[in-house]
């Protein structure tokens, strides 16, 4: 059944931006473009099968062996002359011009048996010839190449050092030297295996690869296993291009696929929801329909599939790695008593949990960040102050607590993607900007924060005493003169410059993207990683 709806497009702007092909052979791996072009170049003239007598041409350089029994009997090789004759010992000269080997070798018999009466004449194919292919187009290295009659198109192409990414893989030609032309499809060919989307090379022959033109393709998104942009040839079907997407999974929508295409007039679009359960049996049906320049093709996945949710655990704690949750249920706690609980020399007052699903592209900021201090307009500075202070996925938990009540706000019910990182004890307090000698400071329990810079060397040149503030490794900042905090093992003693106010702005601007990159990367980065795999 075929379910249509439509919908108009009502600017440029709600096109989807089709990704990058997929289907580019070689792509960017240089690595492994070398390897297959050494592999063909060293396949130049095995052959992957028996040859057919009635389709194989003989052609100049191929190696003969004929036998003739008699009393003495004779066994000797011909050469296929560059004028396609073979000189055979005691008869001459036989032309096999333009012949197949079954047609040849009853060419060569008859002219044999006028001069030998022998019942027992054999002719075989003893080495194939090598001749010379152009290769010109979209690959690597236009050139001339060797190959035998026996060798693909898809193995002349490697020996030219391979398609460049954006080549064509669909629309390749072959110019025979008759003037005839072959239509070459190594997507198909490399997808199903027809061997006449690869047929073997001639003398003589011209390989011309175009570049993609990416106007002419078919997009297919969703839960297929190769999903992306693919190349588009007349009397392509729905079914190709699922088979070319390698397929669905267990969990598609596959009775509801939905292909989205303009109307004849090019003014709105119409979906197509497809039954597509005959893909699946492999049996020809109603449902593959024939595809049009510029159709969607979206496979859903069923809504109530079972996914695995898990979390990343690292840092302080005895058995780092990825967990598994239970959705709605699980909190902090549970996982860390999973993960072995904290390590003797962990910091868990310092701990992070950062939700992927809360860390967002703010555009604006992107757009303020390109611009000097002195662009900017009193609104922008003020969203820009307030918004680089935001640690962007950092949920506010105080890591001492989560253990006291099993559902304090301490201890969080955790999502899909979190991770948790609970720093190693550093027993030092980090003073840097303007002192004498910045760095870290070894802790001690009853100093103060004049003291800690006292012991950096004191206030450099042109310091602000009065805007000196301290960082708890969770991003809280206090002002330090207002004592209102307790200086812990890993705190940041920052001494700016005095204003020239611009300076001072840059310079915070710095250090709170420094700071608030620091802390995402290095915290998700184990999540994403995994998420990858």
């Amino acid at each position: 059944m075929v379910i249509l709806s439509s919908s108009i497009f009502s600017q440029p702007s709600n096109f989807i931006k089709l990704p990058k092909p997929i289907y580019a052979p070689g792509g960017y791996d240089t690595v492994g473009q070398k390897v297959s072009t050494q592999i063909a170049t060293e396949n130049l003239g095995i052959i992957e099968k028996e040859i057919d007598p009635q389709t194989y041409i003989v052609g100049p350089n191929d190696v003969l062996c004929i036998s003739i029994l008699q009393s003495v009997p004779l066994l000797f090789d011909a050469i296929v002359s560059p004028d396609g004759r073979v000189l055979i010992q005691g008869i001459g000269a036989v032309s096999v011009r333009g012949q197949t080997f079954a047609d040849a070798e009853k060419t060569i018999l008859s002219a044999i048996q006028r001069v030998y009466k022998s019942e027992a004449i054999a002719v075989t194919l003893k080495k194939l010839k090598l001749f010379k292919v152009s290769v010109i187009g979209a690959v690597r290295k236009p050139t001339i190449v060797s190959a035998s009659s026996m060798d693909r198109v898809s193995e002349v192409i490697e020996r030219a050092g391979g398609l460049m990414f954006n080549a064509s893989t669909r629309k390749i030609v072959i110019q025979r030297e008759n003037g005839s032309q072959l239509k070459v499809d190594l997507l198909k060919y490399f997808t199903l295996g027809d061997d006449l989307d690869n047929p073997y090379v001639h003398g003589g022959d011209k390989i011309f690869i175009p570049f993609l033109n990416e106007i002419e393709s078919i997009l297919i998104q969703g839960d297929v296993r190769q999903q992306g942009l693919y190349e588009y040839l007349d009397k392509d079907s729905l079914f190709l291009m699922l088979k070319f997407a390698q397929g669905t999974s267990p969990q598609s929508m596959i009775d509801s696929v939905e292909v989205v295409r303009f109307d004849e007039r090019g003014e709105k679009t119409i979906s197509l929801f497809i039954n597509a359960n005959d893909f699946l049996l492999n049996k020809p049906s109603n449902s593959n329909i024939p595809l049009k320049i510029g159709d969607k093709i979206y496979v859903r996945m069923k809504s109530d599939v079972l996914t695995t949710r898990e979390v990343a655990i690292d840092g302080g704690v005895k058995h780092p790695g990825r967990y598994a949750i239970n959705n709605e249920t699980d909190r902090l706690s549970d996982v860390i008593l999973r993960a072995g609980g904290y390590t003797e020399d962990a910091s868990p007052e310092a701990g992070l949990l950062i939700r992927r699903k809360d860390i967002y592209f703010d555009r604006e900021i992107e757009r303020l960040s390109k611009l000097e201090p002195m662009q900017l307009t009193e609104r922008e500075a003020r969203y820009y102050r307030t918004k680089v202070n935001e640690n962007l996925g950092l949920v506010s938990i105080d890591f001492t607590k989560i253990f006291q009540d099993k559902s304090n706000q301490n201890n969080p019910i955790l999502y899909h993607l979190d991770s948790i990182f609970i720093p190693k004890a550093r027993r030092y307090i980090n003073v840097i900007g303007r002192v004498n000698q910045p760095g870290r400071i070894v802790y001690e329990l009853k100093l103060q924060y004049t003291d800690y810079i006292r012991k950096a060397g004191g206030l450099g040149y042109n310091a602000d005493e009065d805007e000196i503030f301290v960082q708890k490794p969770n991003g809280e900042q206090h002002k330090a003169k207002d004592l209102n905090y307790q200086l812990e093992p890993g705190d940041l003693i920052l001494v700016p410059d005095k204003p020239d106010v611009k300076t001072f702005d840059i310079f915070m601007k710095a250090l709170t993207i420094t700071s608030q990159l620091a802390t995402i990367v290095g915290v998700v980065l184990s999540v994403v990683i995994a998420s990858s795999k």
